[in-house]
C-alpha cells in the first residue's frame, strides 16, 4: 500500500465539486394473461394486483390498466368465434364428404359392368381430390384468422406504452413464453403464451461521493507514491521511467489530453 498526498494548486479544497453516485434497483414483475390455453375461456388480464405494484399504484390506477389491457385483448374473442365456426364447418363437411366418398366408391363398383369396374378407383380418387379442396380452403381461412393474433399483441404493446408514459418509475411491456407439449396422437407441438412484464424502479440509493477526475486531476499535484506529473520532475524522488510507469497505472482515471500532457512533461524533464 502507498500513501497519496494531495497538493491543491489552484482550487480551494472546499470548492472541489463532489459527484454523488446513486444506484437504482429495478424490480421485474410478471402479470399473467389468463385464458390463453382454453379456447372456451375469455382472454383477460389477471386482476390480482402484485404486491410490489400495490405499494406504488392505487387501486383505481390498477383498474384503469386492467380495463385498457382487456379492451386491447377483446378482439381475440371475435377471432376465436370465427375459428370455432370454421372448425364446426370443417367437421360437418368432413362427415358429409366421407359418406359421399363411400357411396361413390360402392356405387361405381356395383353399377359399372365388369369391364368398366376398373374405373371405380379413378372415380373415387377424383371425388377424394375434389373433397380436399374445400377442406384446404377452410384450413387456410383458420390460419389467416389466427395470424391476426400478432396484430392484437401489437395493439396491446402500444396500449402498454401509453400506460407506461403516465409514470416515471414504472413501465409495462408484452413478453412471451414458448412451451413444448404432446398431443393426444403423440405429436410434439409448441405453444406461445403471452404475459405482461412490469418494471418498477425503486428510489435511488446513495452510494457515497467522489471527485470527478476531469475537474480535479488537472489542478492536483501527486507525490509520495505517484510522482509529481504536473511538475518538471523535481522533488519526486522517482526516475522518469518510474513516473511513466505509474502514469500508465492511472491512465484510466484521467482524460486523454491530461494523460498526454503529463507524459510530455515527464519526457521533457529527461
Amino acid at each position: 500500500f502507498f500513501t497519496i498526498n494531495f497538493h491543491i494548486n489552484k482550487i480551494p479544497f472546499h470548492k472541489i465539486p463532489i459527484v454523488s453516485q446513486k444506484m437504482s434497483i429495478v424490480n421485474t414483475i410478471r402479470i399473467e394473461i389468463l385464458g390463453q390455453k382454453d379456447i372456451n375461456t375469455q382472454v383477460v388480464i389477471d386482476r390480482a394486483i402484485p404486491p410490489l405494484l400495490a405499494n406504488s399504484m392505487s387501486s383505481s390506477e390498477w383498474d384503469v390498466l386492467c380495463n385498457q389491457v382487456d379492451n386491447a385483448l377483446s378482439p381475440i374473442e371475435e377471432m376465436r368465434t370465427i375459428v370455432r365456426g370454421y372448425q364446426r364447418m370443417s367437421v360437418i363437411f368432413g362427415g358429409i364428404f366421407f359418406v359421399v366418398l363411400i357411396g361413390v366408391g360402392l356405387s361405381s363398383f356395383l353399377l359399372l359392368s365388369r369391364e368398366m369396374r376398373f374405373l371405380s378407383a379413378p372415380i373415387t380418387s377424383v371425388v377424394l381430390i375434389l373433397g380436399l379442396v374445400p377442406t384446404c380452403a377452410i384450413n387456410a381461412k383458420i390460419a389467416k384468422v389466427v395470424s391476426g393474433a400478432d396484430d392484437i399483441m401489437l395493439d396491446l404493446q402500444r396500449t402498454l406504452e401509453a400506460e407506461s408514459a403516465k409514470y416515471s418509475n414504472k413501465s409495462f411491456q408484452i413478453k412471451q413464453d414458448q412451451s413444448i407439449y404432446t398431443t393426444t396422437n403423440n405429436r410434439v407441438r409448441t405453444q406461445t403464451t403471452y404475459y405482461i412484464e412490469a418494471q418498477l424502479a425503486d428510489a435511488s440509493i446513495p452510494m457515497g461521493g467522489s471527485m470527478p477526475t476531469t475537474s480535479v486531476f488537472g489542478s492536483l499535484g501527486f507525490n509520495s507514491g505517484l510522482g509529481n506529473y504536473g511538475n518538471s520532475g523535481g522533488g519526486s524522488g522517482l526516475s522518469a521511467a518510474q513516473r511513466l510507469q505509474e502514469l500508465e497505472g492511472i491512465k484510466h482515471l484521467i482524460t486523454e489530453e491530461e494523460y498526454q500532457n503529463k507524459k510530455d512533461a515527464i519526457l521533457a524533464s529527461l
